[in-house]
């Protein structure tokens, strides 16, 4: 079967090709966005063992007249009081994701850093590539600077020489002693990589003032924490919340026990609140939905097309003592090949067009980040198969049912007016779900215009930013 449809296709290769650059469309804009989805809501930060038990915390208080507001940051007071009174945590760590200089005079550049206590690698798990980690000693006010440089950071600007351990780097006012390189595609919990972490405690200067280390005031970090084998996140938050609270009524800082604390996934699109990137990135996703199911529409209008060109040979093998269940099999073997080769095409049009659709809704992907992988390529080949199932199985099963004695007498030419309704069906649907995409679009690129047209009350025509 597998032989033959390859054959059948290589002698109609116009019509192999339609198939295959339809489907690839179809599939490739389906491909585009579950990588991008896959990086926002599902795959796990790289290289962060067993990362279901990693959760983040967030802060949760009513205001008046607005209802309640959830703020991903907090005071290091707070991290402290979460660290020495949760127990169902294991570890708890705070990150500070900043800009720095690096270097003096005109050689210096802005690097993206990250300041973390010494307690960030271990909660996730994560080994050096080189070198190692810094403890608790080099944690606190005071002690020598030390940093843990970036896989990329050490192959771009270090020339990934295994010599760039103790060597000195100018950062901010200070100087830190590289001590370690983290893992290839390591870039935290969050998608934009930074290329040095610094610890916090040595370090808050170059990003705060001093009072931040001591005052509840001071919301500047954000707390990750790893729960313990056995607990669940919803008890893990209730005990949070007590220890935030006694805290913060032991501080005289009756504001602050009004706080609850909630605990969600690793992956910040998810929540506890969807983020604006993951709602664009799920309304795409639904778009391309729609379009490969225009792709499919119009792949079995075409296959039922094929299919009345060859009712007579169809014919022929029931006539030569072919049973209708191998004539089904041999049909849906050729779309199921059809869908496997716009799939692969599909991967093309993933990594021509996915690039750019990556810099919209994701411009500060780290460099080190892998979107087109196994899961994807998984997802592809499935979507394929679907596809090819979807649009070939109703020509099949039409193809397969015909009329032996009507067939054989009058050839091609003899239509049916079940399958005339079938392709006029086909063609409404491909026409409606088009309408649905070509309006949403329109009222996309409307929606886009009158932001862009909205006055602001200033004129920014000859205002410059330095």
């Amino acid at each position: 079967d597998i032989r033959y449809a390859v054959r059948g296709l290589t002698r109609a290769p116009g019509f192999a090709l339609a198939v295959v650059a339809t489907l690839a469309l179809g599939i490739g804009a389906n491909t585009t966005m579950f990588g991008v989805l896959d990086v926002l809501l599902l795959r796990p930060p790289a290289h962060v063992q067993r990362a279901d038990r990693v959760v983040r915390a967030y802060f949760r208080r009513p205001v008046r007249g607005e209802g309640l507001s959830t703020r991903p940051n907090t005071s290091l007071p707070a991290y402290e009081s979460l660290r020495d009174g949760a127990p169902p945590f294991a570890s708890v760590a705070v990150l500070r994701p900043t800009t720095m200089t690096l270097g003096r005079g005109p050689e210096a550049r802005q690097v993206a850093v990250t300041l973390v206590t010494h307690t960030f690698f271990p909660t996730l798990g994560v080994a050096p590539a080189l070198g190692r980690f810094f403890g608790a000693d080099e944690d606190r006010v005071g002690a020598q600077g030390v940093a843990v440089v970036s896989y990329g950071f050490w192959q771009r600007r270090l020339g990934g020489d295994r010599a760039a351990l103790g060597r000195p780097l100018r950062i901010g006012k200070g100087t830190y002693t590289v001590i370690g390189v983290a893992p290839s595609g390591f870039s935290g919990v969050d998608l934009t990589g930074p290329d040095i972490w610094l610890p916090v405690y040595a370090a808050v200067e170059e990003a705060m003032p001093a009072i931040a280390l001591t005052s509840r005031d001071y919301r500047w970090v954000r707390v990750i924490a790893r729960l313990r084998d056995g607990v669940r996140a919803q008890d893990a938050g209730a005990l949070a919340t007590l220890a935030f609270r006694r805290a913060a009524a032991a501080s005289e800082r009756r504001s602050d026990t009004l706080y609850t604390v909630l605990l969600g996934p690793v992956q910040a699109a998810r929540g506890p609140s969807v983020t604006s990137d993951a709602k664009v990135s799920l309304w795409i996703g639904g778009v391309a939905a729609l379009v490969l199911l225009v792709a499919c529409a119009n792949v079995a209008n075409l296959l039922l097309a094929r299919g009345i060109r060859r009712r007579r040979e169809i014919a022929i093998r029931l006539g030569l003592g072919a049973g209708r269940n191998q004539v089904l099999r041999l049909l849906v073997v050729e779309s199921l090949l059809l869908g496997l080769a716009g799939g692969a095409a599909a991967l093309l049009v993933a990594i021509w067009g996915g690039a750019l659709v990556r810099g919209l809704l994701l411009p500060g992907l780290s460099d080190d980040t892998m979107v087109l992988d196994w899961r994807v390529l998984a997802f592809t080949g499935g979507l394929s198969l679907l596809a090819g199932l979807l649009a070939g199985a109703a020509p099949a099963l039409r193809s397969s049912r015909a009329d032996l004695s009507n067939a054989l007498r009058s050839g091609a030419r003899d239509v049916t007016t079940t399958r005339v309704r079938l392709r006029g069906a086909l063609l409404a649907t491909q026409v409606a779900f088009t309408l649905v995409l070509l309006v949403g679009a329109g009222l996309f690129v409307r929606s886009l215009r009158s932001v862009q047209a909205l006055d602001l009350g200033v004129d920014l025509v000859r205002v410059l930013r330095a």
